[in-house]
C-alpha cells in the first residue's frame, strides 16, 4: 500500500467536480419518473351509500331545512 499522502484543497475540488459531472450525466440519462396513478374517489357513490333523505314536497319550511341539513351533512361525510 502507498504512503497516506494528504490531497490539496484544489484536488479534493477537482475530485468532487468530476464526481458531480459523472452524476449529473448519470441524471440525464435516467428516463423522468412517472407520476403516481391518481385516485379518484367516487364521491356520489360515497353519497348515497350514506342514504341520504329524498325531498319531495312540503309545506312546512321546518321540514325543508331539515332535509336539506341532513343532505348536507352526508356530503360533508363523503
Amino acid at each position: 500500500m502507498g504512503a497516506n499522502v494528504p490531497i490539496t484543497v484544489e484536488e479534493l475540488i477537482q475530485t468532487q467536480n468530476e464526481m458531480m459531472h459523472v452524476f449529473m450525466q448519470h441524471l440525464q440519462q435516467q428516463p423522468p419518473p412517472h407520476p403516481p396513478p391518481v385516485h379518484v374517489r367516487d364521491k356520489r357513490g360515497e353519497f348515497t351509500k350514506g342514504r341520504p333523505p329524498v325531498f319531495t314536497n312540503s309545506t312546512d319550511p321546518m321540514e325543508t331545512d331539515d332535509v336539506l341539513r341532513a343532505i348536507e351533512r352526508q356530503l360533508n361525510i363523503a
